[in-house]
């Protein structure tokens, strides 16, 4: 291995190890407060690093597959972030870029009909086309759904958390077969979780009546 690959790799693994337990603290945190938004901030710094490391280890090694899913996971954390940060959610240059991008990283993944890469696949085109979507409700001056920045921000930041965590189950749990079981489980597990604190979050406050 080059002393290249070498470093790469550790700033990889110890930078997911951190996004691993940046995440937590930030989904079990009070929405909207310091920690919450320290600790998210830390968790996107962390994945944009370990996305990166992934893609760049991709192209010296020759994975295509690690290559698919540094690309999914740093669309995740870039849109997440900017729903956070961009409300109304008007498509800027750089957003158009992103999602074309994602796109064609999604039908190759699709194309590829490796069983994970299908199901990270046909996840990733849900997301690029809700995205796309909002770009043409922009285009068109219709109203966007109330809420759909947080909807949007809640959905991509632990979409971007499953990545890291599947990660790591899969790199270090290896008795469990067959081994797409271990891709699929933080996803299975995860999924209604974002359902759940969107709701949660999005919620209109009851009005009390006498």
């Amino acid at each position: 291995m080059s002393i290249l690959s070498s470093i790469l790799l550790v700033l990889h693994v110890v930078f997911g190890g951190s996004a691993l337990v940046l995440g937590l603290f930030s989904t079990s945190s009070q929405k909207g407060k310091k920690l919450h938004k320290k600790s998210g901030f830390y968790f996107f710094i962390s994945m944009l690093i370990v996305s990166i490391t992934a893609i760049v280890l991709s192209s010296i090694k020759g994975s295509t597959f690690l290559f698919h899913i540094g690309i999914f996971s740093l669309y995740m954390n870039y849109s997440g972030l900017r729903a956070i940060r961009n409300k109304k959610l008007t498509p800027s240059t750089s957003d158009w870029i992103v999602n074309i991008a994602s796109l064609i990283n999604t039908i190759l993944m699709i194309a590829s009909f490796e069983l994970v890469l299908v199901i990270f696949g046909l996840i990733s085109l849900q997301l690029v086309y809700s995205q796309l979507r909002l770009f043409y409700f922009h285009i068109r001056n219709k109203e966007i759904p109330r809420m759909t920045w947080l909807v949007q921000h809640i959905g991509m930041m632990v979409g971007t958390y499953i990545s890291t965590f599947t990660a790591f189950l899969v790199v270090n749990v290896n008795f469990i077969s067959p081994a797409w079981i271990v891709w699929i489980l933080p996803t299975v597990i995860f999924t209604p979780m974002i359902f759940y604190w969107t709701r949660k979050s999005t919620a209109q406050p009851k009005i009390k009546t006498i």
